[in-house]
């Protein structure tokens, strides 16, 4: 399991060098609900998307303590108490998420560089084409 480092991470992200380790750690473990903190694999890459998420987190709720919610709020209204939200921009509910902080932005970014469809791997460079020599088909 990867361990979340509050010295490095509001070195990283210094605009977070007054939030308490404690709610840090708090947005970390919710992290590890969207990605993998196993220390197998690319540890360091785990690591920089986990603490994305703990920015991103970090940041909504900071918004949302100072009232800031532009991203999400299209309009109010006092008499008849009515409130108005953006309806998502993308498909994807998680992407319009991701895309509230600039944090989100990059971790999404990231996300998609790194969740590409595969590679081909193996063979002979005769069975990566579509037809075989001479034109016939597999």
């Amino acid at each position: 399991m990867i361990l979340f480092n509050a010295a490095i991470f509001k070195e990283i992200y210094p605009e977070f060098a007054n939030t308490s380790d404690a709610t840090l750690q708090n947005y970390w473990n919710m992290g590890t609900a969207y990605a993998d903190d196993s220390d197998t694999g690319k540890v360091a890459l785990k690591t920089t998307i986990l603490n994305l998420y703990t920015a991103h987190f970090a940041k909504l709720q900071e918004d949302i303590t100072n009232g800031n919610v532009s991203n999400m709020l299209s309009g109010t209204s006092i008499g008849s108490e009515s409130v108005s939200l953006v309806p998502p921009p993308s498909k994807s509910g998680f992407k319009w998420w991701l895309n509230l902080t600039n944090y989100g932005q990059r971790l999404n970014a990231l996300l998609s560089v790194k969740a590409v469809g595969g590679a081909y791997i193996g063979g002979s460079n005769m069975s990566s084409a579509f037809r075989k020599p001479g034109g016939f088909t597999r």
